[in-house]
C-alpha cells in the first residue's frame, strides 16, 4: 500500500491543453517523497488536488488504499499540508495561534503542547508572533499541520525565503518527525541541493508526464555518469565561448562546468582555455549534484 497513489490522473484547465495526462504517482509509506519539476509543471496544481481543493479530474488519487473520492473528509484527517508562507494571528501568541486551530480541528488541547515540543517552539512563552524569525514561523505552520497527529505531510515550497538557518532548522524538523514518528511527507521545493539532503524518494514532473519516479539513490544511478569538471577562470564567459565548439558547457557558480569523459579531454579543454588567453585558476572534477541531473534530464526532454 502506498501512502498517495494515482492511477492514473489526468487535468486540465483548458480543453486540449492537458496540466498533465495519465499521472501515476506511487508516494510509498513513511517515505520523504521530492516532487521536483520547473515552473508551470503542474506541481501546485496536484497539490491542490490531492488537498480536495480541484475535484474535476479524471481518473483516481488514493490515500492509504482508499479512493479520496469515496470518503474524503476520513481521508482528509490523515493529512497536514502547508503551502508556501504559514496563515498566523500576528498579534497571538504560538499556543494561542494553536489552540484556535485546535477548536477548527476539533482535537484535544493536550495537542497544542506535543506539536510546539515537536517544533521546539515550547519554550518561546506568551512572544507573539511578529517577533518570531522566519523560521520559527515556519516551524510554527508545521506545527498546525501536525496539529490533529495526520500521517501525511504535504508541504509545497516550505523554505522559500528562508535564511541558512531557518533552511537547516526545517530540514532537521522533517527527518526527526519522518524517522521518530514514521511521518510521510510529500515536499515540493525549487531548492534542489535542500532536497539533496532530505528526500529519500524523487517524482520528477515534465511537459505534463512522470520523467522519473523511484529512490534518489537510483536516480544517482542513473543518472550521475560522467563526474562534472569544474575551471575557474578570470573570464568564465569567454571560456564558455572558447569550448562552446567542443562540448556542452555552463556557468555554475561562477565556474565553467562541463562532462568530459576522460583525463585526456580535460588536458585538451584546458589547453584551449590557455590558449585562448585565460588565467586558469583551478581545475576539479566534482560528483554531480541533484540539481546537475535535473537540469540534464529536463534538457534530454526539450
Amino acid at each position: 500500500m502506498f501512502a498517495i497513489e494515482t492511477t492514473p490522473l489526468s487535468f486540465s484547465y483548458r480543453k486540449n491543453q492537458p496540466v498533465f495526462e495519465n499521472l501515476q504517482l506511487k508516494v510509498p509509506e513513511h517515505s520523504i517523497y521530492g516532487f521536483l519539476g520547473p515552473n508551470g509543471a503542474g506541481k501546485t496544481t496536484l497539490m491542490r488536488i490531492l488537498l480536495g481543493l480541484i475535484r474535476d479530474y479524471s481518473g483516481e488519487v488514493k490515500i492509504k488504499g482508499t479512493s479520496l473520492k469515496q470518503n474524503p473528509y476520513l481521508l482528509y484527517r490523515k493529512i497536514g499540508s502547508l503551502i508556501e508562507q504559514p496563515s498566523l494571528y500576528l498579534h497571538l501568541s504560538a499556543k494561542e495561534n494553536l489552540l484556535i486551530y485546535c477548536h477548527l480541528f476539533g482535537c484535544p488541547k493536550k495537542n497544542i503542547d506535543d506539536a510546539l515540543q515537536l517544533v521546539n517552539l515550547k519554550d518561546v512563552g506568551q512572544k507573539n508572533v511578529r517577533q518570531f524569525s522566519l523560521g520559527m514561523k515556519q516551524r510554527l505552520g508545521i506545527a498546525i499541520a501536525l496539529l490533529h497527529e495526520p500521517e501525511i505531510l504535504l508541504l509545497d515550497e516550505p523554505i522559500n525565503g528562508l535564511d541558512p538557518e531557518g533552511i537547516l532548522e526545517t530540514r532537521e524538523l522533517l527527518i526527526h518527525l519522518n524517522k521518530s514518528r514514521g511521518t510521510g511527507i510529500f515536499i515540493s521545493s525549487h531548492l534542489l541541493s535542500e532536497l539533496e539532503k532530505t528526500v529519500s524518494h524523487l517524482g520528477i514532473l515534465h511537459q505534463g508526464k512522470l520523467k522519473f519516479q523511484g529512490t534518489l539513490s537510483e536516480f544517482e544511478n542513473q543518472h550521475q555518469g560522467q563526474n562534472e569538471l569544474w575551471i575557474h577562470v578570470n573570464d568564465p564567459q569567454k571560456g564558455i565561448h572558447l569550448l562552446e565548439a567542443h562540448c556542452k558547457a555552463y556557468l555554475k557558480e561562477n565556474r565553467i562546468c562541463l562532462a568530459l569523459p576522460d583525463d585526456h579531454s580535460i588536458a585538451q579543454m584546458v589547453q584551449k582555455l590557455h590558449d585562448g588567453g585565460l588565467e586558469i585558476y583551478e581545475v576539479r572534477k566534482q560528483k554531480k549534484d541533484l540539481e546537475s541531473m535535473f537540469l540534464e534530464l529536463m534538457n534530454s526532454s526539450l
